[in-house]
């Protein structure tokens, strides 16, 4: 008997962190889940982590300082935030002089690179403060917080392969830190890499049996793997710890329904809040407490609605506006908050003012592209992920949104042009992988399809998900010197095997009918029509429908998407 789950888990709902929208350009490093303490981290945890290591920062030999050090590019900062140019540029001042002085030690200079990071690392002024912290580790190699500060700053901005690179020099100097371990192993996570992911996690867990991060994490990876039980200890342990991380209640739910504990399922989900689990982080909330002014209001704001005080965040977040209503950092920052807690045409309106005042804003173009096609609006949602790559060509999400969205509006080339973009600057991203290779196959570029699908899978060998497309192109490729029927019904049913999905479901039909077993293809699609008709699939029927009539006419199917 095929058993199929009620529903696929799917993506999160839209990736954009609050604390991730306080920036003066893009996305800020401050609070982000990595490293915020929302959920309610206990206060003898913080404090716990604050205390100082004997491994972090260990002192360099003094020397000369380096003949060639990275230049820190050109700023922009708003003209109305007096309060933020001035500290900037006091602190700017004092580096310089110091740069000047020909006595001074590396360990000097890379202290105030590092710290000069730290300020422009808080204002979200990202290209600065990368420079900023690559001049200290190069001054302070064996300093901790410098590679750890280039792994928040990486992660933040999705550059995966780079952000483990740092995490990964930061836990060779200090191989026990928690937030780090927890940093290296959510960025495996969130780039689907979840073996990789595991051993940090439990690393963390073994370090620190409190640490709730550690416990979700591991969750997520067992609900991954349909190892339910295990997946609801996790969880479960997880309010025990932080009882407001109110986000855990969905994977809980997903969890329980997985054990067919439909009550309990329900129950949670009906928890289910925006609250995430927290990770005590003192090195990110050294950094989150160096903004003044406006930019003051809006950091404790979001602090204040990521664990949970969501009036007391708004109140602040608004303050914020209406102290400087030209500041798009401060739109920005509203237009995040009332995108997280459903208000998403407020959220609209705050990213137009943001971008009125700032017309290159690459997050608020990014958000609105999502926004507005999740409304149905394609030409404006184009049109704003056009305007984002335009003004950063390396910004992956707004390539992987434009790519997406031409492909639903049948603009296949130019989803292929932007899926490769996003392969040359993110080799490792698995959505840009499979979207290129989908886009290939929509313009009957086969072999070409095939090649770009060999070439990702040696990119990403352990990728289920590349299995998967391999599997319905092998099974339904119109030129038959590709199909590889049994090949396509071995992938297709180890697919299955791991996640039972109706998608997954689907293709172990479509592989059944290209071997010519009718009986057993008409069996699976017509469970994936029952489980689809039960859940949040009726969009897939019509499809679903159609390849049924087919296999039950004894012919197979020849279109995979």
């Amino acid at each position: 008997m095929i058993e199929l789950n009620a529903t696929s888990r799917g993506s999160r709902c839209l990736a954009i962190l609050l604390l991730g929208a306080l920036c003066l350009g893009s996305v800020c490093g401050c609070g982000s889940p990595e490293g915020s303490s929302s959920g309610g981290v206990p206060a003898a945890e913080e404090r716990e982590a604050a205390k100082p290591s004997p491994t972090d920062d260990k002192p360099d030999r003094v020397g000369t300082k380096p003949a060639a050090l990275l230049d820190i590019p050109p700023l922009h900062t708003p003209a109305r935030d007096e309060a933020v140019r001035r500290q900037l540029q006091d602190a700017r001042s004092a580096l310089d002089r110091l740069h000047d002085e020909p006595e001074v030690s590396s360990s000097q200079l890379g202290q105030n690179y590092g710290e000069m990071g730290m300020l422009y690392h808080a204002y979200g002024l990202h290209d600065a403060a990368e420079v900023c912290y690559r001049n200290a580790r190069t001054l302070q190699p064996q300093t901790f917080r410098w590679a750890y500060y280039l792994g928040k700053l990486h992660a933040k901005q999705g550059n995966t392969d780079s952000a483990v690179d740092a995490f990964g020099q930061a836990l060779a100097i200090k191989a026990d830190d928690v937030p780090a371990l927890i940093n290296l192993a959510r960025t495996y996570l969130a780039a689907n890499r979840p073996e990789e992911a595991k051993p940090f996690f439990e690393r963390a867990l073994a370090k620190k049996p409190s640490c709730a991060a550690a416990h979700a994490g591991l969750g997520e990876i067992c609900l991954l793997r349909k190892e339910h039980e295990a997946a609801a200890r996790y969880f479960e342990n997880v309010l025990r710890i932080q009882p407001g991380a109110t986000t855990v209640h969905y994977s809980l739910a997903m969890a329980y329904r997985g054990l067919k504990q439909k009550n309990k399922a329900v129950e949670h989900l009906a928890r289910r809040g925006y609250v995430r689990v927290g990770v005590a982080d003192p090195l990110m909330h050294a950094i989150e407490t160096l903004p003044t002014g406006v930019q003051h209001h809006m950091m404790s704001g979001a602090a204040a609605a990521e664990s949970g005080k969501v009036a007391e965040g708004f109140a602040k977040l608004r303050k914020a506006v209406e102290a400087d209503p030209d500041n798009s950092t401060a739109r920005l920052a509203l237009a995040t908050a009332l995108v997280r807690y459903g208000d998403q045409d407020g959220a609209i309106e705050q990213f137009r003012q943001a971008l009125r005042i700032r017309p290159e804003l690459v997050q608020a173009h990014y958000d609105l592209g999502l926004l507005l096609g999740r409304k149905g609006s394609d030409d404006q949602a184009m049109e704003h992920f056009r305007q984002a790559v335009a003004a950063d060509p390396r910004h992956v999400a707004s390539h992987l949104g434009l790519a997406k969205l031409a492909l639903k509006i049948g603009e296949n080339q130019l989803a292929d042009t932007h899926y490769a973009l996003a392969i040359e600057f993110d080799p490792r991203n698995p959505a840009a992988r499979i979207g290129q290779v989908i886009a290939l196959a929509k313009q009957a570029k086969y072999a070409e399809a095939f090649d770009c699908l060999e070439k990702s899978r040696e990119a990403l060998p352990k990728s289920m998900i590349l299995m998967h497309v391999s599997a319905r192109l092998l099974a339904t490729c119109p030129e038959a010197r590709f199909r590889d029927g049994p090949k396509a019904l071995l992938e297709a049913q180890t697919v299955f095997r791991v996640r039972q999905c109706v998608s997954h479901a689907e293709t172990v039909a479509m592989a059944f009918a290209e071997t010519g077993k009718y009986d057993m293809a008409i069996k699976w699609q017509s469970e994936a029509i029952r489980v689809a008709g039960n859940t949040n699939l009726e969009f897939a029927l019509p499809r679903l429908k159609k390849n049924l009539e087919l296999y039950k006419s004894g012919k197979p199917c020849r279109q995979a998407w």
